[in-house]
């Protein structure tokens, strides 16, 4: 992304490995959103409020919370929990 990010932040950190994880995985429309919430996430100024809509992702049905990764009809388990 850019210059100013800070490296050690764990939202950009767990965000980065989930981007990864879904794009791997054929997930692509939410690997997309995830990316556009980094991007808004570093580029706010108010970190609370960008982390706030993160965590909206993880809450109802559609959400975040709903997608199984599979692999020939198997979900990936072990690949989630490592």
């Amino acid at each position: 992304m850019e210059a100013n990010i800070d490296k050690n932040d764990k939202i950009i950190l767990l965000l980065e490995e989930s981007i990864k994880l879904l794009s791997e995985n054929n997930q692509k429309r939410w690997a997309e959103g995830l990316t556009c919430l980094m991007r808004q996430y570093i580029e706010s100024d108010n970190k609370q409020e960008a982390a706030v809509l993160i965590k909206k992702l993880y809450g109802g049905a559609g959400t975040l919370n709903d997608v199984v990764l599979h692999k020939d009809r198997k979900p990936l388990i072990e690949e989630i929990i490592n």
